[in-house]
């Protein structure tokens, strides 16, 4: 019988590539090739990561003199059942790659998971988050388990029932866990609750900063599972959050006591910096510089002289471009000597940039004639188109992770991300096309960026523009920014929870006020309704 005529394309057989197991631990947990540098990787400093070292091995050589050999610690047995192991599991295999975001992954990849096997609250907690994660990655919309809120119910119990034997509570213990429940909720789109575990969080931090004796007095444990300096940052970070998105909602953590050097949360701006996290922080204290400035500045009596008040705002400005100067030069210079990032490292750079150039253009607009004419926004177009560019590298990134990994997901991660500044562009800029660009990117991936889902960002940013844009004649994508009189135009727009899926949006619209003898539209007339989800 003839023979059948095989195919000219032989069967593809994947190549065997034995597992690494020397890797440094950073590299081990993210599934990245690790280039074995001692005593740190340079992969994870190139990407301004930092490198959790190696496990200690016996030397492979007899012939080459080695140090006495150490054997490694057990590996601590965890504590629960086989559903719990399950679920924790799934924390340490996936959760925490989720939730390490695009800067240093050391909270969760060692001082989160050390302290899982020594604290009831924080071990309920992961657990919870475990469930609840792999429910939503199983594209279930039922909600969290009865057994993932067993678990939150559990970890709320062991904070609450707590009996120290010292009389001040741990903080650090309770504020690891305060994150975790912040998680778990925006996790499930909870956003008020999740606030309210914020505000906890930020009282704790208050409360420690203060140093004044209470009935509810907090303290360091000995051996902190995690230090302030990575703590601090943390929630400055959703107290900021928390700002930007709630009506009349002031910042709370704005305390020079706050201040890091080490962590780059400081007034001294480097020649280059040594991470992308503290490039990150030095930008973030840029921004509370400025807000502290205006605590100070505003109760004081000259700040109602026009004259003063102008000289005051004017300093100000000045001196934040020059700190923005100066980071953008120390920024500059550490991407020219750790030019080679990877996929998560460029994301970084991405997002930094994107911050960068929001920070510049709030920094450079006259604030007392922004309160009267939005128009004052519009010189910036090549900067929204900036920012759009720098948000469309970043899904680009995300994307091809994505496909290689072989399917979508939801991100979810507290780094304040993309979402905020293209939120921005789509209320600032009112060029047609870039605002719809924003919108658009904003759908592209489901992010939770700490309180800042993307899909509710584009919901109220699309309200928005058909509020400023209805009435208007013309193609919407093709609108200019001259089309769009100051009289359509919102202010902006807050939120006020009503429950966890339902949102009083508080819309800003201009009157009419005077200025310097002209008349101006301004002051504010509030628009109110409900969003629901």
């Amino acid at each position: 019988m003839p023979t059948k005529e095989r195919s000219q394309t032989p069967n593809r057989v994947r190549a065997y590539k034995p597992k690494v197991k020397t890797g440094c631990i950073t590299c081990r947990i993210r599934h990245k090739k690790c280039d074995e540098t001692k005593p740190h990787c340079q992969r994870c400093i190139s990407t301004g990561r930092k490198c959790d070292g190696y496990l200690s091995t016996p030397s492979s050589s007899n012939n080459s003199p080695s140090p006495s050999k150490i054997t490694p610690l057990p590996k601590p047995q965890f504590k629960g059942n086989d559903l719990e192991r399950r679920s924790f599991d799934f924390f340490c295999k996936r959760t925490v790659l989720t939730l390490s975001g695009i800067f240093d992954p050391t909270f969760w990849t060692r001082l989160v998971l050390q302290a899982t096997h020594h604290e009831p609250a924080i071990r309920h907690a992961v657990v919870a988050l475990g469930a609840l994660h792999e429910t939503s990655e199983l594209g279930s919309r039922e909600g969290p388990s009865i057994f993932a809120l067993q678990q939150y119910g559990k970890a709320m119990g062991c904070l609450i029932n707590s009996t120290p034997e010292e009389k001040k509570r741990a903080a650090d213990v309770a504020l690891m866990t305060c994150v975790l429940f912040v998680c778990f909720e925006i996790m499930r789109e909870h956003h008020g609750t999740a606030i309210s575990h914020i505000e906890s969080g930020v009282k704790i931090i208050s409360s420690l900063q203060s140093g004044v004796e209470s009935t509810d007095t907090w303290s360091l444990s000995r051996s902190p599972y995690a230090e302030p300096s990575i703590l601090n940052p943390i929630f400055i970070r959703l107290d900021r959050q928390v700002s930007e998105i709630t009506f009349r909602r002031k910042r709370q953590l704005l305390d020079h006591v706050l201040d890091d050097k080490v962590s780059g949360y400081h007034t001294n701006i480097p020649m280059t910096f040594t991470s992308l996290e503290q490039a990150r922080n030095s930008l973030d204290h840029i921004r509370t510089l400025s807000v502290r400035f205006m605590k100070k500045a505003m109760p004081d009596p000259s700040f109602r002289d026009p004259a003063k008040k102008a000289l005051t705002l004017d300093v100000l400005k000045t001196s934040s471009f020059i700190r923005l100067q100066q980071w953008s030069t120390a920024f500059n210079s550490f991407i020219r000597y750790h030019g080679d990032f990877d996929t998560t490292g460029q994301e970084a750079v991405h997002v930094l940039k994107m911050h960068r150039i929001f920070m510049g253009i709030v920094m450079g607009v006259d604030e007392e004639r922004s309160f009267a004419d939005e128009t004052v926004w519009d010189q910036y177009k090549p900067q929204y188109e900036a920012i759009v560019a720098h948000a469309t590298s970043v899904i680009e990134l995300k994307t091809r992770d994505c496909e290689t990994e072989g399917r979508k997901r939801a991100t979810f991660n507290l780094d304040s991300g993309i979402n905020f500044p293209l939120i921005f562009v789509a209320s600032k800029c009112r060029d047609g096309a870039i605002r719809r660009k924003a919108i658009q990117l904003l759908r592209t991936m489901d992010r939770y960026e700490g309180i800042w889902n993307s899909i509710l960002s584009a919901r109220v940013a699309e309200r928005l523009i058909s509020i400023e844009e209805k009435g208007l004649v013309g193609e919407e994508e093709f609108l200019k920014a001259s089309e769009i009189p100051n009289e359509n135009r919102l202010g902006g727009a807050e939120t006020r929870w009503m429950t966890d899926r339902r949102v009083q949006m508080i819309y800003t619209r201009k009157g009419r006020m005077i200025i310097g003898g002209d008349s101006y539209q301004g002051g504010n007339v509030v628009m109110e309704e409900l969003l629901e989800w």
